[in-house]
């Protein structure tokens, strides 16, 4: 439609005069004829309610997205090496021996040799190297730190949105 839409009707005001001398019916067809038709009021909330929950996903980006954006930095501001997958799995680990060593609860003995077994297999410099980004990959996708602490179907989708990331970071996405 166009903004310049021209009317047929003609609006007039009435005076003060044919107000007071008018019969209500001439009254009620003038107003007719020259007011605008009316739109559904339901409609207009809507179109309202539309436009608001349109605005709230322009503003706000979703928690994957918020990862994803993250992907892209990750090679210029941590570490352009970085296995996202092992250095989750590696830190998870040492978190997880950390946590047993301050607690002080007796832990499973085949979980311990299952953590002692992998964390032999990389050397003290690495696993700090592992740590450290680790720590600043959660200050910048804090959402995260959720997943990884999480159940097992949040663990599922860390996992998923780590091999969406790697994607976007081997690819420079």
């Amino acid at each position: 439609m166009s903004a310049h839409r021209s009317s047929s009707v003609a609006t007039r005001l009435l005076t003060p005069s044919e107000l007071d001398s008018g019969s209500e019916s001439e009254l009620a067809s003038s107003l007719d004829a020259s007011s605008p038709p009316t739109q559904d009021p339901k409609a207009k909330s809507k179109a309202k309610h539309n436009n608001t929950v349109n605005n709230q996903r322009k503003g706000s980006i979703t928690a994957r997205e918020q990862c994803l954006h993250f992907a892209r930095w990750i090679p210029r501001a941590i570490d352009m090496f970085c296995s996202l997958t092992d250095t989750f799995r590696i830190a998870m680990l040492m978190e997880e021996e950390e946590a047993s060593k301050v607690s002080g609860h007796s832990e499973d003995e085949d979980v311990k040799a299952q953590r002692d077994q992998v964390l032999s297999y990389v050397g003290k410099d690495a696993q700090e190297r592992h740590m450290r980004n680790y720590s600043k990959i959660l200050l910048g996708a804090p959402y995260l730190r959720k997943l990884a602490h999480g159940n097992v179907k949040q663990q599922t989708e860390l996992h998923a949105i780590l091999t969406d990331v790697g994607i976007h970071f081997w690819l420079g996405l």
